[in-house]
């Protein structure tokens, strides 16, 4: 993966690094989000009295669709997220994976699903594509309807159904202020996260236009995700951010890749390398890639213990 231009933002000691990369717009796709709008998806339980962890998506348009797997999708019997990245492929029925993210609801408020305007955070992404590289998915739920308890308790923040749609909102209008101050990059397909010295989430897509539709969201997750560790004191890292991106981003590439059963269109893989990451692929084509910084990684960073990327 090669870079063609880094745009680097900060403040205090967040930084978000805003990225071109060398395949940037090679496959023609749209977003879930407007898919669903235009009503050229239709996503929906898949029976009249649903299965939590699966729903029934019907593209009717003639274009591929892009979902990632921090999607957050609303309405129906309860909320739910996206397990793996998926591409729909035109004219297309797919069973998709997905998890419940509002504990305390079963019951229909719509007959079928919207985009909501929040991705699950780097912490709860890990974990899920933790278990996911494991075979441990059976797991997923309670760990995550557990992570979002959390992270209410830490945002400070109630809903009455633990819906995390509710909370992410309530937590990112309390920072909003600094949301504001990271602005979009127009000719970027990527982005990385960084908290001090170190990456915390790395993140492309294929498409400039795509990635744009997440830009905002990602950033407001992450702000709301360590806002606790933003050091007002700090007025800027000093530290060369395109060696730090093209060195992480070289150890994603020479990472052991692990196909997992995928939905739609192309081959999902997992990955880990001190990372804990996810790609989709088709047709030659990156789509999107993930990587989060592991939970022991993330955990010596808050320590400012160096870290040591293991390439496997």
């Amino acid at each position: 993966m090669k870079l063609n231009s880094v745009n680097v933002q900060q403040q205090h000691n967040i930084s978000v690094v805003q990225f071109t990369t060398d395949f940037a717009n090679s496959f023609k796709y749209i977003s879930g989000a407007d898919a669903l709008k235009k009503g050229l998806v239709t996503i929906s339980e898949v029976s009249e009295g649903g299965t939590v962890q699966k729903l029934y998506a019907i593209n009717d348009g003639k274009e591929y669709v892009f979902f990632s797997d921090g999607d957050v999708l609303a309405g129906a019997k309860q909320n739910r997220v996206l397990q793996i990245s998926i591409l729909l492929e035109p004219k297309s029925k797919t069973i998709i994976p997905v998890n419940c993210v509002e504990s305390g609801r079963w019951s229909y408020r719509t007959k079928s699903f919207e985009p909501s305007e929040v991705v699950l955070p780097a912490k709860l992404r890990g974990f899920k594509l933790d278990l996911i590289n494991e075979e441990k998915t059976y797991k997923l739920q309670s760990e995550l309807w557990e992570g979002i308890a959390n992270y209410a308790i830490e945002s400070n923040v109630h809903s009455n159904t633990q819906d995390f749609i509710e909370i992410a909102k309530k937590a990112s209008n309390k920072h909003e202020k600094v949301v504001w101050t990271f602005k979009l990059n127009e000719n970027a397909n990527g982005l990385a996260l960084f908290l001090n010295n170190e990456i915390y989430q790395v993140e492309t897509f294929n498409r400039v236009e795509i990635y744009k539709k997440y830009f905002e969201k990602l950033v407001a997750s992450f702000i709301t995700s360590v806002f606790s560790k933003i050091d007002t004191s700090v007025d800027k890292i000093d530290m060369d951010f395109k060696e730090k991106l093209n060195s992480t981003l070289e150890s994603i590439s020479k990472s052991q890749k692990v196909q997992k059963k995928s939905a739609g269109a192309g081959k999902f893989y997992t990955f880990k390398n001190g990372y804990t990451g996810a790609e989709l692929v088709f047709d030659g084509h990156l789509i999107h890639t993930v990587a989060i910084l592991n939970s022991e990684n993330r955990e010596r960073n808050r320590k400012n213990i160096p870290i040591v990327d293991v390439i496997y």
